[in-house]
């Protein structure tokens, strides 16, 4: 995989910069189908990068990159994401996870199936070499 990331502007792409809202299966389906169309590999889903010391796992990953998608939901409901306690214990999660060697990404549900996020990872999967990363 070389060169630029398709961008949805780019003749023959055929799909808007945002798609519409889905349901969460239909939303990571349509993700999932936007990575292989830019020719991404398949991400793991609920990826364990910190066995055996904690349970804690990634939305999706490209573990050969290093690299992670995380989906922060309830924004707009004060949601687990975003209330004080869930907030720290997701901050240690995405410092353990650099501490490791990981490149961690985020978006909303609302952002996972566009191709903005697609474009993200494109370029970081381009630019990172296979790396060995502790856990």
């Amino acid at each position: 995989m070389t060169g630029k990331p398709p961008r949805a502007a780019d003749p023959g792409v055929g799909y808007p910069m945002t798609m519409p809202r889905l349901g969460n299966d239909e939303s990571t389906a349509l993700f999932r189908a936007l990575c292989k169309r830019a020719g991404l590999p398949e991400p793991v889903r609920e990826y364990h990068f910190a066995k055996p010391d904690r349970a804690w796992r990634f939305d999706f990953a490209w573990p050969d990159r290093g690299i992670a998608l995380e989906v922060e939901g309830g924004i707009y409901s004060r949601g687990r994401h975003v209330r004080p306690s869930g907030f720290l214990k997701d901050m240690e999660k995405y410092n353990s996870a650099a501490a490791r060697g990981w490149l961690v990404f985020r978006c909303t549900p609302q952002t996972l199936d566009s191709m903005t996020t697609v474009e993200m990872i494109f370029r970081a999967y381009e630019r990172y070499a296979p790396a060995t990363r502790a856990g």
